[in-house]
């Protein structure tokens, strides 16, 4: 008991300090994941959503999904559209042979809308409350779950056995912090990404980085849009709206 505790401590450990040196390296050098002007910045400038979710590689997958809520939320916001946690979940548990599923996001004081909100969709919930702290450039509002996210994965990764990883973020010091730590605890899981096209970091791309195994990117079935779209002839089940 106390050597599993320990490890899972340490991958969680491991996954914090090494975002939280990324983040550090990238502020001292005032490199930033997205140049001005590049090619990747009129990418990430223009988000849009796919007729529908590709998820045809979970299929027959035990898999562990893990949300950034507030990256999620916010792109699709961008494409004019919100997102149904619900018709998600469903899709991944009709493509996979098991799903857990974590959405991680910030809150106010005393607002647990958005938690209950996450909860009744089916799915499992870590909230960081937001707080402001007093800084050297005076009181500072933190609302950043970034850590708290790859605790909870290594946490999960250490605990159950998984064919895939699903990490829903377009972030990539997050999403590369979680991949490294799956495939340290779990070599042969399978990663993937969850984003909106346009919001996803270039390095996260497939196509560029091989411990990526495939990039789901979210279609207008598993968000409102699809209410005026296709939702009934693709049999997406109605549940509880998400705001």
């Amino acid at each position: 008991m106390f050597l599993t505790t320990c490890c899972v401590l340490g991958v969680a450990a491991a996954i914090a300090a090494t975002l939280a040196t990324r983040r550090k390296r990238q502020s001292a050098f005032a490199a930033p994941d997205v140049r001005p002007g590049t090619l990747e910045q009129k990418r990430r400038s223009t988000p849009k959503l796919l007729d529908r979710t590709p998820l045809r590689g979970l299929r027959g997958a035990k898999v562990l999904c893990i949300a950034d809520d507030d990256n999620l939320r916010i792109s699709a916001k961008e494409c004019g559209a919100e997102l149904r946690y619900d018709w998600l979940l469903q899709r991944i548990a009709r493509e996979s042979r098991g799903v857990e599923a974590w959405a991680v996001t910030t809150v106010g004081a005393s607002d647990a809308r958005r938690v209950l909100s996450l909860k009744s969709a089916g799915w499992k919930v870590h909230a960081m409350q937001r707080h402001v702290v007093q800084t050297v450039s005076g009181p500072t509002l933190k609302a950043n779950a970034d850590h708290e996210m790859c605790c909870l994965a290594g946490l999960r990764l250490a605990a159950e056995p998984y064919d895939a990883v699903v990490i829903g973020t377009g972030d990539g010091d997050l999403a590369l912090a979680v991949a490294n730590a799956a495939r340290m605890a779990q070599p042969h899981c399978r990663i993937y990404t969850l984003a909106v096209i346009g919001c996803c970091s270039h390095r996260l791309l497939a196509r560029n980085n091989p411990e990526i195994a495939a990039n789901i990117f979210l279609g207008k079935d598993v968000t409102n849009l699809a209410e005026t779209y296709q939702a009934a002839a693709e049999g997406v089940q109605r549940g509880p709206r998400v705001a």
